[in-house]
């Protein structure tokens, strides 16, 4: 049995609506798909975390997916819980019906990135993962990130940092805020990254929260999101 970790661009124009509204959007840093059910055929009930301006996501919601029914919890944060239903149609479906395969898993999240790919990992025997990747639309440019033998250590990186959590961590590195003593401070990294202070510090307290977490209880399936907010 194998783990491989799997990247898919789709072309701009047929790109799912609301993943194209959040590149085009300033303020959206996490797209995490954390769950979903059903069949193409049927429709999916899907749960996202998104981290973002919440109002102009659900009022594009409803006009860009007038047929989609969903609710929605807040988060610590800017983020927020989503739950939608909704048909799948063109290369969604594509993507869909290929890894719908007998002996393939899809396991969760799947990362939306900013720069228009979807990253996955699926785990199954070698020859049927072969056949999914295959079978999935050359439009959508298939890449094979990673392949391993499938184990404990896949439970513990599938809880990965979104591309804007590995950015200021990167960034933090780089400015000497992990040496000891500290040779940065936040408002540093917040400059080499061109947000506030404040919005650093969230990134670096989330992305330390899901080192920590492996470190100290094991297997993560999920990224480092917000706790639903107090009043909910």
């Amino acid at each position: 049995m194998r783990s491989i970790r799997l990247a898919v661009a789709m072309p701009p124009d047929d790109r799912h609506p609301m993943h194209q509204y959040a590149m085009d959007h300033g303020g959206y840093t996490a797209y995490w798909q954390l769950h979903w059910q059903g069949r193409p055929d049927d429709g999916m009930t899907l749960l996202f975390y998104i981290e973002g301006p919440q109002e102009p996501y659900l009022e594009a919601l409803e006009e860009r997916v007038p047929d989609a029914t969903h609710s929605v919890t807040d988060a610590e944060g800017n983020g927020f819980y989503l739950y939608v239903h909704a048909d799948l149609d063109g290369l969604d479906r594509g993507l869909a019906d290929a890894i719908d395969r007998p002996g393939v898993l899809l396991v969760p999240p799947l990362e939306y990135r900013m720069d228009g790919t979807l990253v996955a990992s699926l785990v199954g025997p070698a020859e049927a993962l072969s056949v999914t990747v295959d079978e999935i639309p050359d439009a959508l440019d298939p890449e094979v990130l990673q392949v391993r033998p499938y184990g404990e250590r896949s439970f513990r990186t599938a809880g990965a940092l979104t591309d804007r959590q590995r950015e200021i961590v990167d960034a933090a590195l780089e400015e000497g805020y992990y040496e000891e003593p500290r040779e940065a401070s936040v408002e540093d990294v917040a400059t080499a990254t061109g947000c506030a202070p404040s919005t650093a510090a969230e990134h670096l307290r989330k992305a330390e929260a899901v080192v920590m977490e492996r470190a100290a209880t094991g297997p993560v399936t999920e990224p480092a999101v917000g706790r639903p907010a107090a009043s909910e």
